[in-house]
């Protein structure tokens, strides 16, 4: 059996520092919480849900978020 991995995605740009505080948090420079949800939608798929403190409403003002992506998983198909 030949599992490899794709290429990695990033759901949201990561900040430098890596030790967010509530303090950063209300300034701003926080873009998630870090707890990400997955639910099984199918054999193959599934969603993964996040938060995302930066995201941008229609007139432009920043508000946080929860976004659901879906992913599917798709086997290589197999070199004769």
């Amino acid at each position: 059996m030949n599992t490899r991995w794709s290429k990695s995605l990033e759901l949201l740009p990561y900040e430098i520092g890596g030790n967010d505080t509530t303090e950063q948090m209300w300034r701003g420079e926080v873009v998630s919480c870090g707890y990400t949800g997955l639910l099984a939608t199918g054999p193959d798929c599934f969603l993964v849900i996040y938060s995302d403190f930066q995201h941008r409403n229609e007139t432009g003002e920043i508000r946080k978020a929860i976004k659901v992506r879906e992913v599917t998983v798709v086997r290589p198909s197999s070199s004769p």
